[in-house]
């Protein structure tokens, strides 16, 4: 007789549309024969309540409710909530996998009952940027929200040392690092015209270091080197009139606009060089950003500020150009320095290729199901903890 498939149901309070970071765990359950559910939560009624996404089914909470407000979204989380829980004891699963802290109320819930959970901590330091009590408040809830896992998963170092310190022993550190394919895109040096080329692939918002991109370029571009920037990926209002602007008088700059994950590699095949500069830094003090792994993965070395792990991928991997400032003096020096110092840029590239190896998914995939295998050992569950 064959054996029943592993249910797993995880929660995330965003459309899935897909998140890449879920998307990547959830796809690698499926492929190695879990049965794998994803609770989403669709603020803006986009997407389809029920759809089967490469083996995934998504089930989707349609209840309007604006990000960043607070407390007043407490009626419409309690709502997600039930949705949650309503399909956990509906569906027979075994498991349960919550990504963030704002999903754990149902973790532990969960796990009252006896059900596995995995806490999936995608933040390094949840409301780090608010003032008091709530950075305080929130660690609190953190430990405790932990607690209640059975393994905690966590995206950089910092974390990592951080639950270690608190003394969980079940902590394993799973990067939202690119496919291998990323790496079968590496550019051969230099563009028809010579140009090099200075870009970021992501979000363009403020605070990520799009203006001081503009800044620099302009810099350099005005003292007679020959540089050009590329910008590639969906534009936030926060910036969308003065992007247009800036667009305008830079006609050195491209922006290719938004474009498929499977794209993302074959437009750092078209990058010299990386910026990854992020000028919000309570925001993204302990973010390790995804777009510095990715565009070490790719083989394109990246010009960065000190946040998260950043300079302790630098040392391990070498690759990243550590700016001690977040301005756009600092990024235009450091493009300046490159320019005149072809051998220093084959350097950083050729320091990428140990990162390319090591910061995939594939390797992820492995400690992911190795997390997997562990908690659940060699019992095939028969019925879910939460059947009645």
């Amino acid at each position: 007789m064959r054996a029943r498939k592993i249910r797993i149901l995880m929660a995330v309070t965003t459309a899935f549309e897909p998140d890449p970071r879920v998307y990547k765990e959830a796809r690698s359950l499926v492929r190695a024969g879990y049965d794998v559910t994803v609770c989403s939560w669709d603020r803006e009624r986009k997407f389809p309540a029920r759809e089967i996404l490469d083996g995934i089914s998504v089930l989707r909470f349609h209840q309007p409710s604006q990000l960043g407000s607070r407390f007043r979204q407490l009626p419409a989380f309690l709502g997600f909530y039930r949705f949650v829980w309503r399909n956990l004891r509906s569906g027979g699963y075994q498991v349960l996998h919550c990504h963030d802290l704002d999903t754990m109320p149902v973790g532990i819930a969960a796990r009252a009952k006896g059900m596995p959970v995995i806490f999936d901590a995608h933040e390094p330091q949840y409301y780090a940027a608010y003032g008091a009590p709530w950075p305080a408040l929130f660690k609190g809830l953190e430990r405790i929200s932990a607690r209640f896992a059975n393994w905690v998963l966590v995206t950089n170092a910092l974390q990592f040392k951080k639950y270690r310190h608190w003394g969980f022993p079940r902590v394993s550190e799973i990067r939202n690092v690119p496919p291998a394919e990323f790496a079968g895109f590496r550019k051969s040096r230099g563009e028809a015209n010579g140009a090099l080329t200075v870009g970021r692939i992501g979000f363009i918002k403020r605070g990520v270091g799009v203006e001081e991109l503009f800044d620099a370029l302009a810099s350099v571009r005005a003292e007679g080197y020959n540089v050009r920037g590329l910008l590639v990926g969906k534009i936030h209002p926060d910036i969308r009139d003065a992007f247009g602007l800036l667009l305008k008088d830079a006609s050195y700059v491209q922006y290719a606009g938004e474009v498929r994950y499977n794209e993302v590699p074959g437009w750092y095949g078209k990058m010299d060089l990386a910026v990854a500069l992020y000028t919000r830094i309570e925001e993204h003090r302990f973010i390790t950003p995804t777009k510095v792994l990715e565009a070490l993965a790719s083989g394109v070395p990246v010009l960065a500020n000190a946040v998260g792990d950043v300079e302790e991928l630098a040392a391990r991997y070498g690759g990243i150009v550590v700016l001690k400032e977040r301005t756009s003096e600092a990024l235009a020096q450091a493009i300046r320095e490159l320019v005149e110092s072809p051998a220093k840029l084959t350097a950083l590239r050729n320091a990428t290729k140990q990162a390319s190896r090591e910061l995939i998914w594939e390797n992820m995939e492995t400690r992911l199901l190795r997390v997997y295998s562990e908690l659940l050992g060699a019992t095939q569950f028969g019925k879910s903890p939460l059947d009645s």
